[in-house]
């Protein structure tokens, strides 16, 4: 039926205007209003039946937006019949089309059930009303937790209600949602051992109430455990405390949390208050004691009278472990872990986890962990740590504990150090950790009287024995030095030092040691010495062979109270070191004969005998060689002072420094000391001061004092320098002879010792025929008889000749002229050198040299001067000083034909080509840039036609090409060569000439030319061309390229010769000074 009119319009505007967005389960819903709204629209339709009311009110539900609302005014004048066919049809319509509201619909039922109770009853009603809520954003539902929803919908579920009744299907499928979800909601909880959130979850399940059959079909159905979950007592305090923890320990300890949570061990109807009622009461029954449960393993006894082990004993004394693993910290937890998991609990493990927990220091924990878990080789330092935290008085239980398995690993890793360090000492190895290793451990188990008692008697005794760490520590530092310092070469020393290890760390060997007080004094000594010098020589001391125990004794103890120099030469002696070993040894002797104390100048000089035997000659050698006369002296006198008394100093003794012949000649030598110190600062005298120091047969030593007795200061040093040249002869000729040669040296005046001089430096500088020439000279120029007779004899002894008449030979005459001759010609070739030298040095630094060269009054040519005067003469034309540094480069066609000047277009005139200079340098462009100011005149003329006037426009463009195109471009200037065998680049844009405004682009295509030049310093320029435009620029081709058309437009102003990496500057910098040349070139004020 279709409702048409005015009426059926208000109707539906009054029901909107009234109920506004309110809706039936709102509580100031307008009931009554709207239902006057329906009774005034069939009081002006006048007197109805039942059946034309249905169909109309009917007609204006279906058609109204909100049917709910329209329900709600319609319900109280509809029909029973007629009001559940249309919510039936409606509920069909829903399923058929999810489009249709589901939430109105529920609000239908519930707007029927408030006006017409008779045709909605109450259980659909409140249906309709959980349902709302579910659905509705919003709704109360959604802030209820699932238990909460679970127990609200579960009183709905009690009524025997005909599946006819509306909702119905759909609160049971609801209900079961519901309850399913809060199963997943308790098994989440119950992995993850939140026992707390738990027992919140199912407290209103605890609480009890009648359930009735429908509800507990429900549970049992979709939540099998919920009987468990009912009956669930825990210890609230203690799940509390268990929250936070539960959430940080170990996975694998999530099992044990749930002895607090329900039983689910008896089985699914379990009724007990926790798990471990459930467990308690599974082993109630039968014999035995081991209880497994998920990952653990519980051991228990069966005794009534010991409650503590029993298992409610043993599963109380766990859940208080677990208690107190709350607050102790990661450490205790790990503990526990260990104890626990993969093991069996039962009361000794407890007690250790108990034990633990009664010590005071909480870090001890952590060892104690470590002690149990870490692998064999951390397990001995984890147990040396524990001992002191096991000595605390509250720790009685815990030793009790743990005393067996100390004693085994303690007695295990003993024998393993004791047999390690036994073998490496047999071996000659290391024992440096194995005996640090076994010292540590026996000294931290020294004072541990509680354990010593367990040990075996052998392991006991050794830690009662065992020396301090230190005398360990010490004894392998000494060993350790010898290896390093013998590059592990076996020494008797070693050899004492296993013994005494042996002895101290190994005593039930019983091996007897000889050098035990020598060790023990050395390891004493080298606490106190605190310098590796000192150390070094206690090893060696040690070491000495033959030599008494005592008497090494007595040496290590001196080694403190020895002074550094004393330290330091004796240990360079012993280590026998040439470079350097005689001054170490002149200090050592000059230490010992100062010595005031007998018994130590008795102990070290046997040192010193020992050091002089192994390496005399060296000593010998290098002391003659590198000592002077005063220290050579000193030195003899020294080993004199300290050996005497003792029959070390002998006759004939295989030892030079030791032979009483070497002692009576050195006394004999200080007596001319100071003639030995003039001789000794003369490199000429070098090997005869040796000779001297050692000296020879009584013969010749008698010589050699009056040689000596010769040698005084005389009144010239050109006496000096021949008695030590002279004397320098001693190793290879004959003593008599020099003493003749130092005799008439001594009674000649200053002149003849001079001339004397001249003749030995022509005989050692230049030759023996060119000091026959000097020594002639000499004595004519002489009038000295005593020095005539000096020359005569220096030159016989110089092996110098000359004839019967005193003249030197022809040869020897010809050999001084080409000498002087050479020399002339050594002074020219210096004088070019120092030339070249200046012009390279000017070409540096111009002004400093010039500046110098006036400074020594020379005269200072400019640089430009130089350049030309190196020119041939065939180029001086071309080329013109304009200042001290500028020149100007000029191409002359003199020499050219007619025809060779028409070949390359330069007519009948000549081309202006000069040197940028002053304004017209343009900068950034650098040295070599020219000014092209007049190019051809044909050239000249075809550009002027474009340029009428001098104000006439111009513009500046630029053009990259290379050197060998220079000449051509200059004398016909740039032509189009697009499509011709002269085209370089291509011709991408078209014919023309390619230009460019910014000097950068053109730069690009300028070439370097690789055809000659190889030698020139221009084999790498490029050459950039300034250009002039006349008239207005075409249209830029591409990236600022112009194609110029017409050449005579273009005129060359600029030659840029450029390195081919130079660096290019911009348009912006030099358009303007350029343009400015331009202008002055076209006004003709340049």
């Amino acid at each position: 039926m279709k409702i048409k009119g005015r009426a059926s319009h208000t109707w539906h505007q009054n029901i909107n205007n009234t109920v506004g967005p309110r809706k039936p389960t709102d509580p100031d819903f307008p009931w009554i209003a709207l239902q006057n709204h329906t009774g005034y629209y069939l009081k002006k339709k006048g007197a109805l039946s039942q059946s034309q009311i249905d169909e109309r009110l009917i007609a204006l539900v279906k058609i109204h937006q909100s049917k709910d609302v329209a329900l709600a005014a319609c319900a109280p004048s509809l029909s029973v019949c007629t009001i559940r066919r249309l919510l039936s049809d409606d509920w069909e319509k829903y399923k058929s089309d999810s489009a249709t509201p589901l939430e109105e619909y529920l609000q239908a039922i519930v707007a029927t059930n408030h006006v017409k109770p008779e045709a909605v009853n109450v259980v659909e009603a409140k249906w309709a009303i959980c349902l709302l809520e579910q659905t509705t954003a919003g709704g109360s539902s959604h802030n209820l937790t699932l238990g909460q929803q679970l127990r609200d919908i579960l009183p709905l579920l009690s009524y025997e209600a005909a599946p006819h009744l509306l909702l119905h299907a759909e609160i049971l499928a609801h209900g079961h949602d519901v309850c399913l979800n809060y199963a997943s909601q308790l098994e989440h909880l119950r992995l993850e051992s939140q026992w707390m959130d738990a027992c919140s979850a199912v407290e209103w399940l605890s609480a009890g109430g009648m359930l009735h059959s429908g509800a507990i079909a429900l549970l049992d159905h979709d939540l099998p455990t919920w009987r468990a979950w009912a009956a669930w007592r825990p210890q609230l305090v203690r799940i509390r405390a268990w929250k936070k923890y539960t959430v940080f320990a170990p996975t694998s300890l999530r099992d044990l949390f749930a002895i607090e949570g329900p039983d689910f061990a008896s089985g699914v109807g379990s009724e007990r208050s926790t798990l471990r009622d459930g467990l308690i009461a599974q082993c109630s029954r039968g014999s035995h004691s081991v209880l497994h449960w998920k990952k653990f393993c519980f051991s228990f006894r069966r005794n009534p009278f010991i409650t503590s082990e029993n298992l409610n004993g043993i599963l109380e004394r766990l859940t208080s472990i677990i208690d107190f693993a709350c607050m102790a910290g990661a450490d205790y937890t790990a503990l526990l872990e260990h104890m626990c998991v993969g093991k069996i609990i039962n009361n000794e493990s407890l007690q250790i986890l108990e034990g633990v927990r009664g010590l005071r220091n909480p870090a001890s924990t952590l060892l104690i962990l470590q002690a149990f878990r870490s692998e064999t080789g951390q397990e001995i330092e984890n147990i040396k740590q524990l001992m002191p935290a096991l000595n605390d008085p509250q720790a009685s239980s815990l030793r009790k504990q743990l005393k067996p398995y100390l004693v085994d690993r303690i007695s295990y890793h003993l024998n393993e150090l004791r047999g390690a360090l036994l073998v490496q000492i047999d071996a000659g190895k290391r024992w440096d950790d194995a005996a640090m290793g076994l010292v540590t451990l026996t000294r931290a188990l020294n004072g541990e009287i509680w354990l010593l008692g367990e040990l075996d008697h052998s392991v006991r005794q050794s830690i009662i024995s065992a020396p301090p760490i230190a005398t360990i520590e010490t004894l392998c530092v000494i060993r350790n030095s010898i290896r390093s310092s013998t590059f592990s070469t076996p020494t008797p020393l070693m050899s004492h030092l296993d013994a005494y290890c042996k002895r101290r760390l190994l005593p039930h060997l019983e091996s007897a040691l000889e050098s035990f007080v020598m060790i023990a004094v050395l390891i004493a000594i080298w606490r106190q010495l605190l310098d590796e010098n000192r150390q070094r020589l206690a090893l060696l001391i040690a070491d000495l062979p033959k030599t008494s125990l005592q008497f090494i004794c007595g040496c290590l103890k001196d080694i403190p109270t020895l002074s550094a120099s004393h330290v330091s030469s004796t240990l360079e002696m012993l280590n026998f070191h040439d470079s350097g070993s005689y001054k170490d040894f002149f200090t050592l002797v000059r230490l010992l004969a100062s010595e005031i104390r007998q018994d130590t100048l008795m102990r070290w000089r046997h040192v010193l005998s020992y050091a002089i035997q192994k390496k005399h000659d060296a000593l010998l050698q290098l002391s003659v060689m590198h000592m002077t006369a005063k220290q050579w002296l000193e030195l003899l006198h020294g080993i004199k002072v300290i050996y005497q008394g003792s029959d070390m100093i002998e006759q004939d003794c295989s030892m030079k420094l030791m032979s009483l012949e070497l002692h009576l000649w050195s006394q004999q030598l200080a007596e001319h000391l100071p003639s030995l110190t003039r001789l000794e600062n003369t490199p000429e005298s070098v090997t005869a001061m040796q000779m001297l120091k050692l000296g020879s047969t009584s013969t010749t030593n008698s010589q050699l004092l009056r040689i000596l007795s010769l040698v005084k200061p005389r009144r010239s040093i050109n006496h000096e320098r021949l008695n030590a040249t002279i004397i320098g002869f001693l190793p290879s000729r004959d003593t008599q002879d020099i003493e003749d040669v130092l005799l008439a040296l001594s009674k000649a005046g200053s002149n003849g010792a001079e001339a004397c001089v001249s003749v030995l430096d022509a005989k050692q500088h230049t030759s023996t025929k060119f000091a026959e020439v000097i020594l002639a000279m000499k004595l004519r120029a002489s009038d000295s008889d005593p020095d005539r007779d000096a020359l005569r004899i220096v030159a016989k002894f110089l092996r110098i000749r000359l004839d019967a008449e005193g003249n030197p030979s022809a040869a020897g005459q010809e050999e001084v002229a080409d000498s002087v001759q050479k020399q002339c010609q050594n002074l020219m070739t210096e004088a070019r050198r120092l030339e070249t030298l200046r012009l390279s040095l000017k070409a540096v630094a111009p002004g400093g040299v010039s500046a110098l060269l006036i400074k020594l009054h020379i005269e200072a040519p400019s640089v430009v001067d130089d350049a030309l005067a190196l020119l041939p003469a065939s180029l001086g034309s071309l080329f013109e000083a304009i200042s001290e540094n500028e020149i100007e480069l000029q191409f002359p066609m003199t020499d050219l034909s007619s025809l060779q000047r028409f070949a390359i277009g330069a007519g009948d005139s000549e081309i202006f080509i000069v040197s940028a200079t002053g304004p017209q340098r343009i900068p950034s462009f650098g040295n070599n840039q020219f000014l092209l100011a007049n190019t051809a005149p044909d050239l000249e003329t075809a550009f002027s036609a474009h340029m009428p006037t001098p104000q006439s426009s111009s513009h500046i463009l630029f053009h990259g090409t290379s050197l060998d195109r220079l000449h051509a471009i200059i004398c016909q200037g740039l032509r189009v060569q697009s499509g011709t065998a002269l085209q370089r680049h291509g011709a991408a844009y078209g014919t023309g000439i390619y230009m460019a405004d910014e000097p950068t682009v053109a730069w690009g295509y300028a070439t370097a030319y690789r055809g000659g030049w190889k030698s020139s310093n221009l084999k790498n320029t490029k050459v950039l061309l300034g250009c002039e435009l006349a008239g207005s620029k075409p249209p830029a081709a591409y990236g600022g390229i112009y194609v110029i058309t017409d050449a005579t437009r273009l005129a060359v102003r600029y030659i840029f010769l450029l390195a081919s990496n130079a660096r290019i500057p911009a348009a912006k910098d030099v358009t303007l000074p350029m343009g400015s040349v331009f202008q002055r070139l076209r006004s003709g004020t340049l």
